[in-house]
């Protein structure tokens, strides 16, 4: 359905937009789409598992992602090149080499 008008548009203030999966637009390498890393399995580069993303928070400099562990642990890891190592989507993986002190 089309949105013609502002009254219309203000009528869906709140509500959530999709657009099909066919078309959105490719990203730089090295980028992905949120709904790539949610539920991504997280190991360090030393194989350890640290469990899923489970939310990310957008912050003005870069996203932080919310990882969830057994027992519930959670921990936050910045999305800075320097932390995650690597995001393969198909495998379901992110690889990240956490600093001193995150744990």
């Amino acid at each position: 359905d089309r949105v013609s008008d502002r009254t219309q548009a203000e009528a869906l203030r709140g509500a959530f937009l999709t657009a099909p999966l066919e078309d959105a637009r490719p990203l730089p390498a090295g980028s992905y789409y949120h709904y790539q890393i949610i539920d991504i399995g997280v190991w360090t580069d030393s194989g350890e598992h640290l469990g899923e993303v489970r939310e990310i928070l957008t912050t003005g400099s870069n996203d932080v992602y919310i990882v969830r562990g057994p027992g519930d642990r959670e921990m936050l890891v910045p999305a800075l090149g320097s932390v995650v190592l690597s995001i393969d989507p198909d495998q379901n993986r992110m690889v990240v080499r956490l600093p001193e002190g995150l744990r």
